[in-house]
């Protein structure tokens, strides 16, 4: 094994330490439940939503469009973590997968309690660059095979942190 690593591996490794760290910081993406997608009546909301660009909600139609490449998974912190009934504490997380080979603009939805969307990871982008925020309905720009991590911003809290 060669241990004589050059700058392209160490940036390697660090943006895979930054990412392993982002999966460590988040629960909510180490959940052991499936994702169902299901609306729960007694909490008032979804544990996931998936979108499409505009940032509406995915329908039977968009599901079956053959040319889609690019989604949102829209995870709500607030969803019931376990088999036991009681609501999360988690943050909400949005992930944007775009599988398409150009770039593509994806409009942030709103979500309850917040008040923007805060990017803690886009595959585009360089590990040392700091997070950056967006408003609702702002829209992102998916560059082409690439994946983004958003972090929904507390009302409260409009720090970039």
């Amino acid at each position: 094994m060669d241990w004589n690593l050059d700058g392209d591996a160490h940036a390697m490794i660090e943006y895979l330490r930054r990412v392993i760290e982002l999966r460590l910081r988040y629960p909510i993406l180490r959940r052991g439940r499936f994702l169902s997608g299901e609306y729960n009546e007694e909490m008032g909301l979804k544990e996931v939503t998936w979108l499409a660009p505009d940032g509406a909600e995915m329908d039977i139609e968009r599901w079956e469009d053959a040319e889609a490449r690019t989604l949102g998974l829209l995870l709500d912190g607030r969803a019931q973590p376990s088999g036991i009934r009681r609501a999360g504490a988690d943050v909400t997380l949005l992930l944007i997968f775009n599988a398409h080979h150009d770039a593509v603009a994806f409009q942030l939805p709103e979500a309850p309690s917040g008040s923007g969307w805060l990017c803690r990871l886009d595959t585009s982008h360089t590990v040392e660059e700091t997070p950056f925020q967006r408003a609702f309905g702002e829209e992102h720009r998916m560059e082409g095979r690439s994946l983004a991590l958003l972090e929904l911003v507390q009302q409260a809290d409009n720090a970039v942190i």
